[in-house]
């Protein structure tokens, strides 16, 4: 699932700009058997201006736009809608930075059917 994340944070979370590896794990439910897909990398630059942690080729995605966005303390909360081959999705994020290392959930409601992404990153050098 592509989506286009981008932010702007005057006063954000602790993050520590620069590449990051981020782990993530999805769980579903609301099917008729429910399973999990196996754990995958990716590795993605993060900034203040960018702190969404999403594969490069997802933050180009123009079919999804933010609906709801806030910053508490050092977590970052969204609401996103996407339309991928016709098909409205919506996805709630929450990520916690600690400096450089971060977590989070992302829940996706797909036609009925919930995955649950859960997110471990941490910070591995500069970015490129």
């Amino acid at each position: 699932m592509a989506m286009l994340l981008i932010v702007a944070c005057s006063s954000g979370p602790n993050l520590k700009e620069g590449k990051w590896k981020i782990s993530t794990k999805v769980e579903t439910t609301g099917m008729p058997f429910n399973f999990s897909i196996p754990a995958s990398d990716y590795v993605t630059c993060l900034t203040a201006d960018n702190a969404i942690p999403v594969d490069e080729e997802s933050k180009d995605n123009d079919n999804c736009k933010i609906l709801k966005k806030s910053i508490t303390g050092d977590t970052l909360e969204f609401t996103i809608e996407c339309i991928n081959s016709g098909i409205k999705n919506i996805s709630e994020i929450e990520v916690t930075y600690m400096g450089e290392e971060m977590e989070g959930t992302m829940k996706t409601n797909y036609q009925g059917m919930v995955m649950t992404t859960h997110l471990k990153g941490k910070r591995i050098g500069e970015c490129d």
